[in-house]
């Protein structure tokens, strides 16, 4: 490669000027480095890592051969020390062989006495299993023989049984039909003397029955008169329930006057505080699932059994009443996610430096994401949390410097970054607008501001849009 080569390929790869930012006690200071002094530093740090490299590669080369023949040696000493323990075990074994055979022929000896002993054995067994079986066989055929005469035996008890039976049941059947006789004729008995108390009975009653008609006849007298009371009364009650009906229709009417007005405010109400969620860019049918989760743990049981009112006055108020009352359900989850949304801005003084999404990095000059809002100040003013909620941490965390995050629960969080102090701790329950700390420049910052940021579910959202939706909150 020629030298003229060589040079533009350099001009190309190295800027004609390189700046350096050097940050100390909040001054930033730039340090200014030519083309040459680049190109020296380039090859000055190619040298050290050359040589490091073949200083590295020797080093580990020799290591490598030491470990390999240490390895061999390891190896072959192994190999060794088997080879002896395989010999001494084959001597063992050899020995072991010996004596084994040794004592296999005593074994041998023993067992040929044994077994001539046995033979006389089996052949007494057999001479005594023939006698044995001899007898089972007689014994069996006397069995056989006194089965059937049992057999026999029992047939003709059965046969004497039943007749017994018979008889038995006859006996029983003459009995229950003497005493059923007997009861009937004392029962004839008893029903002639009852019939003769009440023949006496009735001429008595006879006599008493003239001076019940008397009084009979003054009490029908006395009955037409109330009767006629009753019609009166019942006349009157008819006229205030008619005059009762027509209130009652009036009072329908009202109340169903007064049902739509709820409703329309409740859907006026729904209508506002959605736009201004929209507005926010929240997702608000899984907010308000959140919310409507914290209102069914906090309320009481209920329940009872289903008893319909389509045939009662007022059933049609009662519809639609209840269709309101799901309208206003849905605004007071509507009013309670409200509360956990953070529409105020977290300083008094709103001076916007940095916004939300893609910006130039102030250090580097590279496009990066900016995560939330730089509000700039030029003195250490009060940070204020923008909702109510609960300290989830306190302390340095990397660029951010000296951070407080809330937590305002259904997944919504905020961040204050860059402070210079914190008046909070971790776990604290903060009111709305009270302060957490104080606008400063710690962390990758390059003078005092304040970082805000807002999540929902861990994904950070642009704070402007909350700021927005806040303007028409707190002017309404």
């Amino acid at each position: 490669m020629s030298y003229s080569r060589f040079t533009s390929l350099m001009a190309r790869l190295v800027p004609p000027r390189r700046e350096f930012i050097l940050r100390s006690s909040g001054h930033v200071r730039y340090l200014g480095v030519g083309r040459f002094g680049q190109i020296s530093f380039m090859f000055l740090v190619a040298l050290i890592v050359g040589w490091v490299g073949f200083a590295s590669a020797g080093y580990v080369s020799n290591a490598l051969v030491v470990a390999e023949r240490n390895v061999r040696i390891a190896t072959s000493d192994r190999v060794i020390r088997n080879m002896q323990e395989e010999i001494d075990g084959l001597k063992r074994e050899i020995e072991d062989s010996a004596q084994s055979m040794d004592q296999q022929a005593a074994a041998s000896d023993e067992i040929v006495d044994r077994n001539s002993s046995l033979r006389d054995e089996i052949g007494t067994l057999e001479t005594e299993r023939d006698r044995l079986l001899n007898i089972r066989s007689a014994r069996e055929r006397e069995v056989a023989l006194l089965s059937e005469q049992l057999g026999q035996s029992r047939d003709s008890q059965d046969t004497v049984g039943r007749q017994l039976d018979e008889a038995e049941q006859r006996i029983d059947a003459n009995q229950a039909e003497r005493e059923k006789l007997a009861k009937q004729v004392k029962t004839a008995g008893d029903e002639i003397a009852q019939l003769n108390a009440k023949i006496s009975l009735l001429s008595g009653e006879q006599t008493g029955l003239v001076d019940e008609l008397q009084l009979a006849r003054g009490a029908l007298q006395a009955a037409a008169g109330e009767r006629a009371r009753v019609n009166f009364e019942r006349n009157r009650l008819n006229e205030r329930v008619t005059t009762l009906s027509d209130q009652l229709e009036l009072y329908a009417a009202s109340q169903l006057d007064s049902i739509n007005r709820l409703g329309e405010s409740a859907d006026l109400g729904i209508d506002v505080l959605e736009r201004t969620l929209v507005v926010a860019g929240l997702d608000i049918p899984l907010m308000l699932e959140r919310v409507m989760g914290e209102y069914s743990e906090q309320s009481e049981g209920v329940g009872g059994p289903l008893v319909t009112l389509d045939d009662e006055p007022g059933s049609e108020a009662g519809e639609k009443l209840a269709l309101v009352e799901q309208r206003l359900f849905r605004l007071q989850g509507l009013q309670g996610l409200m509360k956990h949304v953070p529409f105020a801005a977290p300083v008094d003084e709103i001076r916007l430096t940095s916004g939300f999404g893609r910006r130039r990095d102030p250090f580097n000059n590279r496009l990066a994401m900016h995560p939330g809002l730089d509000f700039a100040s030029r003195k250490k003013i009060a940070v204020h949390v923008t909702a109510p909620g609960t300290v989830a941490f306190v302390g340095w965390n990397g660029g951010y410097g000296k951070v407080v995050e809330v937590d305002h629960g259904l997944g919504i969080r905020t961040r204050f970054a860059h402070l210079s102090r914190i008046f909070v701790k971790r776990g604290q329950n903060l009111e709305f607008r009270e302060k957490v700390g104080l606008v400063g420049s710690t962390g990758r910052s390059t003078s005092t501001h304040l970082h805000y940021e807002v999540m929902v579910d861990g994904q950070q959202l642009d704070p402007a849009n909350f700021l927005r939706a806040g303007q028409y909150v707190f002017k309404n």
